[in-house]
């Protein structure tokens, strides 16, 4: 009973975006190479975000398949951008399990970004989008949404569920 409440709170209780940009963040990510980034060096375009975690079995292997879908739509409509994975499990994805999981979802694209930091830095950046997520036992709630900022670094599109429509999304 516990565990379905957990979850009816992160889907019903969602949180607002905070309306921060982005770029306010100074986290240090760190990809899967190993090399240190930070999202303010793609200022000025469109950036889309999966927050989800390696080892997950059903919805975060959707929310990847989505971004393979976006990715896609910004090859047509030649959009300039960049795709995030951005782990909400930092515990367990290390850097060498994120290289391993793009190899094995067949990732090959510049514009993807595998990346982790801290549990507390990870909590306030899903924050700044309005992503709430909650660790029970070894299972991570999470809504089940993929996000779209702009150029200046603000929350432009949630798409949420699994049934989403990609069309006029750039």
């Amino acid at each position: 009973m516990i565990y379905f409440l957990l979850f009816f709170q992160i889907i019903a209780g969602a949180s607002a975006p905070s309306g921060q940009s982005v770029f306010d963040s100074k986290i240090r990510w760190h990809d899967e190479s190993g090399h240190e980034l930070q999202l303010e060096q793609f200022k000025d375009e469109e950036l889309v975000f999966g927050l989800a975690y390696t080892t997950c079995r059903i919805t975060c292997p959707m929310v990847v398949q989505q971004l393979k879908e976006i990715e896609k739509k910004m090859d047509q409509k030649l959009v300039r951008g960049e795709i995030f994975f951005i782990s909400i499990d930092p515990e367990k994805d290390t850097i060498q399990r994120l290289a391993d999981y793009k190899k094995k979802i067949h990732i090959e694209s510049k514009r993807w970004h595998f990346l982790r930091a801290n549990k507390d830095e990870t909590h306030d950046f899903a924050k700044i989008l309005g992503f709430d997520f909650n660790t029970t036992d070894e299972h991570i709630w999470h809504d089940r949404k993929v996000l779209l900022v702009d150029g200046k670094g603000h929350l432009r599109k949630s798409l949420e569920g699994f049934n989403t429509s990609l069309e006029g999304i750039f």
